[in-house]
């Protein structure tokens, strides 16, 4: 009798340890290790403020990539944003206009993909050529008060 409370204790134990391990793994922004990927792309963005590895890329609030990494590039000084976009997004028009945008207003930035109209669809290696930078809420607020200290 005691061996079979002690086999059962252990298989909770795993359990709850696997359960653990499984929710601790989904509220991370770890991609799962059977995903499939997709392709690559890239963007130039004179200012990403705000913006990180693992932002999502959403088409009309729909998720249908990640940023995968950020470079400093050393020819224009400009951020070389990387993305991973998922394999059923194949039909994106080479046109589309990638801008950085914000969930509400102190959110998280995400960057935010307008498909435009172009007969050609992005394959991987492709570059958008199309962006608009970040707006920061100091830039805005630093600009109002100078405006309002220039006037007096």
């Amino acid at each position: 009798m005691k061996y079979k409370l002690n086999l059962m204790v252990g298989f909770f134990v795993v359990f709850a340890a696997f359960c653990l391990f499984y929710i601790a793994l989904n509220a991370s922004s770890v991609e799962p290790i059977f995903k499939e990927h997709g392709y690559h792309i890239t963007a130039n963005f004179s200012d990403i403020t705000g913006l990180n590895v693992r932002s999502p890329v959403r088409i009309a609030g729909v998720k249908v990539g990640v940023v995968e990494g950020i470079h400093l590039d050393q020819n224009d000084f400009s951020a070389k944003v990387s993305m991973l976009i998922e394999k059923q997004f194949n039909q994106i028009p080479k046109d589309s206009e990638l801008s950085v945008a914000t969930e509400g207003l102190l959110g998280a930035k995400y960057l935010d993909l307008s498909p435009g109209f172009g007969d050609g669809y992005l394959a991987d290696g492709d570059r958008i050529e199309k962006t608009t930078s970040s707006l920061s809420l100091e830039k805005i607020l630093g600009k109002v008060a100078t405006s309002f200290t220039m006037e007096k």
